[in-house]
């Protein structure tokens, strides 16, 4: 959910770009926006979607990256009421910290193949060869060619089914 409004989906859309994590977003950018994250009232940590939805919101978010980084996959974190009960003598800058160490670690990789990808890209596009083929304009080539075979197994099926073969 938004880190600026719990109740909403976190969007490229949203104006305000503190209410979201990239996966661009270098790692400071990642400790900053969790900082300013919003919380509920109240000093201490809780897991109550009703009632504290800004709270409860991080925890959700580290729930899940917990998840995605605990190790061989079918293998689950922590739930966001176990986390509360782990920080509920924490404070939220505390909470926040770890959270965005969590998220950073979780994006890392990704992130790093992003950026790799990218690089590489330009240098060929901007070598001007063409006998070499960028990576995403193999990945965009692939997608076309296979969205044309399946296209065409369906347009035979309607013009079968309609009777035009």
């Amino acid at each position: 959910m938004s880190l600026k409004n719990p109740k909403q989906k976190m969007s490229k859309s949203d104006a305000d770009i503190r209410s979201r994590i990239l996966i661009t977003d270098t790692p400071m950018e990642i400790h900053h926006k969790i900082r300013l994250a919003l919380t509920d009232a109240g000093s201490t940590i809780t897991y109550d979607p009703e009632k504290r939805p800004g709270v409860s919101n991080l925890l959700e978010m580290f729930s899940h990256a917990e998840a995605l980084t605990s190790g061989p996959s079918g293998t689950t974190g922590r739930s966001p009421t176990e986390i509360a009960l782990e920080y509920e003598n924490s404070s939220f800058k505390a909470l926040k910290q770890d959270l965005s160490s969590k998220l950073i670690e979780m994006l890392g990789s990704i992130r790093e193949r992003y950026v790799e990808i990218m690089e590489e890209d330009a240098k060929v596009v901007a070598s001007g060869s063409s006998e070499k083929e960028s990576y995403l304009g193999m990945v965009a080539r692939k997608g076309a060619e296979e969205a044309s075979a399946n296209a065409a197994i369906t347009m035979r099926q309607v013009r079968t089914a309609i009777g035009l073969s």
